[in-house]
């Protein structure tokens, strides 16, 4: 919706293909691969998808509760399902999901052919399993990938992909000085977002995602922090970062 323009290229980036987000703890990370998922089992005939999230748990309960749930706020609850598992759903018109985890190991992806690749938590799965979970695309005319986490260290799976993305990120320029900002504790107030150079309030409908890194990387990479989501309670995020790293609030 319109709270949420940040989203619209994540949606819409034409081709559909590489993708690594960045965010923030409860910036709709999840919400987000429940939706693309969910409109790719609709809309594709014979379309097959990996859901992977680090433990088994995580894997079990984003089926349920996410991507079930989600289906159910369709007209009808969606089309006819052929299979419906908690680790693995056909629909009448042949696509698939399969739902795995890959803490240690990636060995309960082998055997799998998918067209397009979701891991969840990235940050939490080896950066040595997910060639294996790579080659579930091998087939593919489509071989699509989409991670998202939250960066924990330098070295985790999450900052290797980041890496080789484009580190696309929302710039919002200030209607008083014109100066660009990237949102970060600089631009909180106890009351609105605010421009980091001259302290005037800026908006997040004037923003933008411009590329950072290289336009032309293999990634398309999007960085999304708490204050960006419509719901942010700034007095809140100002106590939160007393007591959290930067990393899991921006």
């Amino acid at each position: 919706n319109e709270f949420r323009g940040y989203l619209k290229q994540i949606y819409d980036y034409p081709g559909g293909r590489n993708i690594v987000l960045v965010g923030g703890r409860q910036i709709e990370k999840s919400t987000t691969i429940a939706s693309k998922l969910l409109i790719n089992f609709e809309l594709i005939p014979n379309f097959a998808q990996l859901y992977i999230a680090p433990r088994a748990v995580q894997s079990s309960v984003f089926s349920k509760s996410r991507f079930d749930v989600l289906r159910k706020s369709l007209y009808n609850g969606g089309i006819p399902l052929e299979i419906d598992q908690m680790a693995f759903k056909r629909s009448s018109i042949g696509s698939e999901i399969y739902f795995r985890s890959a803490y240690l190991n990636a060995d309960s992806v082998r055997g799998i052919s998918a067209d397009a690749i979701n891991v969840d938590e990235i940050q939490d799965i080896l950066t040595d399993n997910l060639p294996v979970i790579e080659e579930c695309c091998f087939h593919s005319d489509y071989k699509i990938k989409f991670y998202s986490g939250t960066q924990k260290t330098p070295e985790c799976a999450l900052n290797y992909y980041w890496e080789l993305s484009t580190k696309n990120e929302w710039i919002i320029k200030c209607n008083a000085c014109s100066k660009d900002n990237i949102l970060n504790e600089k631009n909180i107030s106890p009351t609105s977002l605010i421009c980091s150079f001259c302290g005037k309030p800026i908006y997040m409908h004037d923003g933008q995602w411009i590329a950072t890194g290289d336009p032309d990387a293999e990634f398309q990479g999007y960085r999304i922090n708490q204050l960006m989501v419509p719901s942010v309670d700034l007095k809140e995020i100002l106590n939160k970062m007393k007591r959290y790293s930067d990393a899991q609030i921006l």
